[in-house]
Formats: structure tokens, sequence, C-alpha cells
């Protein structure tokens, strides 16, 4: 029986209970955050650089893009992306510009699929007819395989308003209840366009209207474009082979 007046004795170093198993996991989470933290920076460098010089790229080719303020954020899983006033036109005077429009990916298991919005809506400019301003509940639009021979498109909109600038030509439409816009490229050099549209408000002077008799106009487009290379710029052409196209007032 020990005496219980002797001194305690020291354990020996390897009788010590280690405790480097305890600090280990935290230490192990501290260098996978710092590891991926500095992933994360990279991918936005890149990302910001990459939009400086596809932006130049295209203003060569006689494209008009500009933005007021570029911002890119959504640390630490997402690439976001606020662009402040951008405006995209070609030469022939059609264009696209937004008072805001924000874009996002998953930068660990996604980073070439995007999703768009632009929350405050669109302005639509049209060669000798001038601007219209497109407003709605909603308006979205993904792209995916980016930098492919292959991209994916698909655009919604929900609750569409569409008013012409002051001395600009109306739009045949004034309200669109649903517009989709789906492209899915397929094998040699083919890709499924869809196009639909529901419950679209006609304006009394245009051509349609009388075929509409005031009442909501629908079309269903589901066609085939046989050469999808030759969409480039505003003067390519691709022949399209139609599927099945309905319009129903």
């Amino acid at each position: 029986m020990p005496d219980p007046s002797a001194p305690p004795q020291q354990k020996r170093p390897e009788e010590r209970p280690r405790r480097f198993w305890l600090f280990a996991p935290y230490v192990a989470l501290l260098v996978a955050i710092l590891a991926w933290s500095g992933v994360w920076m990279v991918e936005k460098w890149r990302l910001e650089h990459k939009l400086l010089d596809q932006a130049e790229a295209l203003r060569k080719q006689g494209y008009t893009v500009q933005w007021s303020s570029l911002k890119l954020d959504g640390y630490p899983f997402r690439l976001h992306v606020a662009l402040i006033g951008p405006k995209l036109g070609d030469s022939s005077g059609w264009g696209l510009a937004a008072p805001r429009l924000e874009a996002q990916a998953m930068a660990y298991y996604a980073p070439d699929t995007w999703v768009l919005a632009a929350p405050d809506g669109l302005i639509l400019s049209r060669p000798g007819k001038g601007e219209v301003a497109v407003t709605g509940k909603a308006l979205r639009a993904s792209m995916g395989a980016l930098g492919s021979a292959a991209p994916r498109f698909s655009f919604e909109g929900d609750s569409l308003s569409l008013a012409p600038a002051v001395g600009a030509a109306p739009p045949a439409f004034a309200a669109i209840d649903k517009l989709e816009l789906h492209l899915q490229p397929g094998p040699g050099d083919q890709a499924a366009l869809l196009v639909r549209l529901d419950g679209g408000q006609l304006r009394p002077e245009t051509g349609l209207a009388k075929m509409a008799s005031g009442k909501p106009f629908s079309l269903l487009w589901d066609t085939r474009v046989s050469r999808l290379s030759m969409l480039r710029g505003s003067t390519g052409r691709a022949p399209c082979r139609p599927g099945a196209t309905r319009a129903a007032p």
C-alpha cells in the first residue's frame, strides 16, 4: 500500500498525456481556412482581370462595353459580381443596358456556370427605333459551359412591362406575363432553341393585335439551330429547322 505522506512521483515523458491531438483538429481547420482563402482570392483576381480583358477585346471588335463601377465579393464559397450602369452595344445599334446587374457563381464546384439578375430592369436599344425600358417582377438568366465552343443560355422574365422612351417607337407588346428563352447545345454544331411567351398584351396599333382580337397572345417556338458556330456578332446568321411552333391568341 503506498504511503500517503510520500511525495507524488512525476510521470515519465512517455506516460504524460499527449495534448497534440486535442489541438490538431483546430490547427487543421485553421490551415484549411487559410488555404481556401488564398484560393478564393486568386479566383477573384483572375475573374476581375478576365472581365477587364474581355471588355477590352470586345471594344477592339467594335462593341461598346462600359460600366461605372465593378464590385467582386461572395467570400467564402461564391463569386459575386455587381456592375453599376453596365452597357453593351454593337455597331448596328442594338444594345442592352441596366442600372444594376448582378452575377453569381459557386467558386468551388461550378465556376463556369453563372446566374444573372437585373433587379432594376433592363434598357433595350433598337436600331432606328429608340430605347425600351423593360421592368418586371423577375429578370434573370443563366449561362453555363462558358469558354467552351457550345455554351448554354437561359432567360426568364416574369410580369414584364415594356415602356418606350420619349420619342421612341413603341414595341409590339405593352406587357408580358411570362417570357422564356432557352438555348441548349447539342452534337454536330447544333443546338435546341425554345422560345415561350405567355400572356402577351399587344398594343392596339400593331398588326398582331388584330389577329389576337384583344385577347392575350401566346407563342411557343421549339426549333433546332443547325449551325450554332455561325451565331457571332450582329451579322451572324444560323439556319433553323423548326420542331414545333404554335401561336395562340
